[in-house]
Protein backbone atom coordinates (compact mmCIF):
# COMPACT_ATOMS: atom_id res chain seq x y z
CA UNK A 1 0.00 0.00 0.00
CA UNK A 2 0.87 3.20 -1.03
CA UNK A 3 0.12 6.32 0.98
CA UNK A 4 1.10 9.62 -0.27
CA UNK A 5 0.27 11.81 3.09
CA UNK A 6 2.15 12.05 5.55
CA UNK A 7 -0.23 12.56 8.12
CA UNK A 8 -2.38 9.82 7.45
CA UNK A 9 0.71 7.47 7.02
CA UNK A 10 1.94 8.05 10.95
CA UNK A 11 -1.54 7.61 11.73
CA UNK A 12 -1.81 4.44 10.22
CA UNK A 13 1.14 3.31 11.30
CA UNK A 14 0.39 4.17 14.43
CA UNK A 15 -2.70 2.21 14.72
CA UNK A 16 -0.69 -0.87 13.03
CA UNK A 17 1.97 -0.45 15.64
CA UNK A 18 -0.43 -0.15 18.56
CA UNK A 19 -2.49 -3.30 17.19
CA UNK A 20 -0.29 -5.83 16.10
CA UNK A 21 0.37 -7.11 19.92
CA UNK A 22 -3.03 -8.18 20.54
CA UNK A 23 -3.15 -10.05 16.73
CA UNK A 24 0.10 -11.74 16.49
CA UNK A 25 1.87 -14.35 18.11
CA UNK A 26 5.87 -15.17 18.44
CA UNK A 27 6.71 -18.57 17.33
CA UNK A 28 9.95 -20.11 18.81
CA UNK A 29 11.64 -23.27 19.40
CA UNK A 30 11.68 -24.44 23.14
CA UNK A 31 14.96 -26.22 24.71
CA UNK A 32 13.72 -29.77 22.82
CA UNK A 33 12.86 -27.77 19.42
CA UNK A 34 9.13 -28.25 19.51
CA UNK A 35 7.28 -24.59 18.71
CA UNK A 36 5.51 -22.48 21.26
CA UNK A 37 3.47 -19.39 20.56
CA UNK A 38 4.49 -16.33 22.71
CA UNK A 39 2.07 -13.08 23.09
CA UNK A 40 1.65 -9.81 25.39
CA UNK A 41 -2.20 -10.10 26.67
CA UNK A 42 -3.03 -6.78 28.47
CA UNK A 43 0.41 -6.46 29.40
CA UNK A 44 1.21 -9.97 30.39
CA UNK A 45 3.45 -12.81 29.00
CA UNK A 46 1.29 -15.88 27.45
CA UNK A 47 2.76 -18.97 26.18
CA UNK A 48 1.19 -21.97 24.42
CA UNK A 49 3.18 -25.35 23.36
CA UNK A 50 0.13 -25.67 20.48
CA UNK A 51 -1.25 -23.04 18.44
CA UNK A 52 -3.72 -20.80 20.23
CA UNK A 53 -5.65 -20.38 17.01
CA UNK A 54 -6.25 -23.92 16.01
CA UNK A 55 -8.88 -26.51 17.72
CA UNK A 56 -8.27 -30.09 17.57
CA UNK A 57 -9.78 -30.93 14.69
CA UNK A 58 -7.26 -29.00 12.80
CA UNK A 59 -4.69 -30.32 14.63
CA UNK A 60 -5.44 -33.36 14.23
CA UNK A 61 -5.54 -32.36 10.23
CA UNK A 62 -1.85 -31.56 9.82
CA UNK A 63 -0.77 -34.50 12.18
CA UNK A 64 -2.10 -36.75 10.34
CA UNK A 65 -1.18 -35.40 6.93
CA UNK A 66 2.74 -35.78 8.50
CA UNK A 67 2.14 -39.58 8.31
CA UNK A 68 1.44 -39.49 4.57
CA UNK A 69 3.94 -39.76 1.55
CA UNK A 70 3.40 -35.92 -0.04
CA UNK A 71 6.90 -34.49 1.18
CA UNK A 72 8.35 -35.62 -2.02
CA UNK A 73 5.62 -34.00 -4.42
CA UNK A 74 5.88 -30.86 -2.67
Amino acid sequence: MIIESLELARLSEDRIDEALPRATYEVTLDDKGRLRWTAQRNGEQEIWTKDPEAGFWTRFDVSFMRILPFRGQL
